[in-house]
């Protein structure tokens, strides 16, 4: 294949991979209370229900915001800040295929950096709206946020001594190809990131009281995207056969697709059934943390035996 061949398929597959974030954000997390709907009875209310969330952000976007008084810029900076970060997360991490335009880029060290600005800038401003509940919660998710960092930073390092890079599309690639080491390592890697980051993200909602106008639509999209952009991290990390390759035959990108949907359908059905009947508050979310931690520490410790076993 020729590089001019391979940077046009490249940047054909990060526009539509945006598209996909961008309209699959959209869709799931803009408008508040569609969960237990029950399914459309009709083609007419099946289109307003998927039109109903875009409706919804240009609603909010059209109001007036509702701010304290005696807030600093933080307060208004914050949300754009968090957005900024997460939609530059979501460029780098890969839905449906690797080998993006932004692949050479797509380091896992940034991609966690760039979702803990996010966090960060939410949560300073929820400490800046003046308001106890948005401030109890920054406090909780703090705490917790803490916690799940030895965790991620655990699986970072099984991640990258397994395919010795920290670059996203190389351990993508060489967990595909089967040459990072024990399966069982990575995922456990894999899933101790994915539960710290439920740890952390629990209670989240409770971030968006007294919110208003634009700033309420910007944060319920922002939320969207992150808990998207994780799901497409841990789900890729653990099912790394389900992502095509840009550079491949275009046709290829739709088994591709197809694998994304499923991915995405089965990561959000099961982090809503573990906050549905997991009860994630408080305590149990602490404790989802702990268990994060351990069975990062378990990865690293499970890959030095398989090396040391061959």
């Amino acid at each position: 294949m020729s590089p001019a061949l391979g940077i046009l398929l490249g940047t054909a597959s990060l526009l539509l991979h945006l598209a996909l974030m961008l309209a699959a954000a959209t869709l799931t997390g803009v408008a508040p209370g569609r969960t237990g709907a029950g399914m459309p009875r009709s083609i007419a209310s099946l289109s307003a229900s998927i039109l109903a969330p875009i409706r919804s952000l240009a609603a909010l976007m059209r109001k007036e915001p509702v701010r304290a008084a005696n807030g600093s810029p933080v307060l208004v900076l914050a949300p754009i800040v968090a957005l900024a970060a997460t939609l530059l997360a979501a460029i780098l991490v890969p839905s449906f295929c690797i080998g993006m335009l932004t692949a050479p880029f797509a380091d896992l060290p940034i991609i966690l950096a760039l979702l803990a600005v996010a966090r960060v800038a939410v949560l300073l401003g929820a400490f800046d709206a003046g308001i106890a509940g948005p401030g109890l919660s920054a406090v909780s998710i703090s705490v917790r946020s803490l916690l799940a960092v030895p965790a991620c930073g655990l699986a970072l390092f099984t991640f990258a001594l397994g395919s010795g890079s920290t670059s996203l599309d190389a351990i993508l690639g060489g967990l595909k190809t089967g040459s990072t080491g024990p399966n069982a390592a990575m995922l456990l890697a894999a899933s101790s990131l994915g539960l710290a980051a439920i740890a952390a993200g629990a209670d989240e909602a409770g971030l968006s009281e007294q919110r208003s106008g634009p700033d309420l639509a910007v944060f319920r999209f922002q939320h969207a995207l992150q808990r998207l952009v994780w799901v497409d991290l841990v789900t890729a990390l653990l099912l790394p056969d389900s992502l095509a390759v840009a550079q491949s035959n275009p046709l290829y990108w739709l088994l591709g697709l197809l694998g994304w949907a499923l991915r995405v359908g089965v990561g959000c059905v099961a982090l809503g059934q573990l906050r549905r009947f997991g009860g994630l508050q408080g305590g149990r979310a602490r404790s989802l943390a702990g268990l994060a931690t351990l069975l990062a520490l378990l990865a690293p410790l499970l890959l030095l035996v398989g090396r040391i076993a061959e």
